[in-house]
């Protein structure tokens, strides 16, 4: 895979990531907010949520930067490397919400890893 691909790849999965990261802070924002006003506030806060349109954004994005991906690297190939989202994901998690690492989370991204190294190498 050409290092241009790659790079392509490596921002889509950064992107969605962030984007996970964005739409999970407004998620935890949105469902803390008292409401009376039914379904049309909730429609109304999610759209007044910079979080989730911040998150929405990214996520947006990453799919515009994954589709050229996809013109450019057999699926089969492409596709295994979203595994790496798993453990950006959860990098971010321990980093930006402080969330706790189990050993098992850890050598399941240890898996992923490996697996995503021998399916784009062939």
């Amino acid at each position: 895979m050409r290092i241009e691909i790659l790079a392509a790849a490596l921002l889509s999965i950064v992107l969605g990531a962030t984007g996970q990261l964005f739409l999970k802070l407004g998620a935890t924002r949105l469902f803390a907010m008292p409401r009376q006003d039914g379904v049309l506030g909730l429609l109304r806060d999610f759209i007044m949520t910079w979080q989730l349109s911040l998150g929405l954004l990214f996520y947006g994005s990453s799919a515009f930067v994954w589709i050229y991906v996809l013109s450019k690297v057999n699926l089969s190939v492409a596709y295994p490397m979203v595994g790496l989202s798993f453990v950006v994901v959860l990098g971010l998690s321990v980093l930006v919400l402080g969330e706790t690492v189990k050993l098992g989370q850890i050598m399941g991204c240890g898996l992923i890893l490996t697996g995503i190294v021998m399916v784009t190498r062939g």
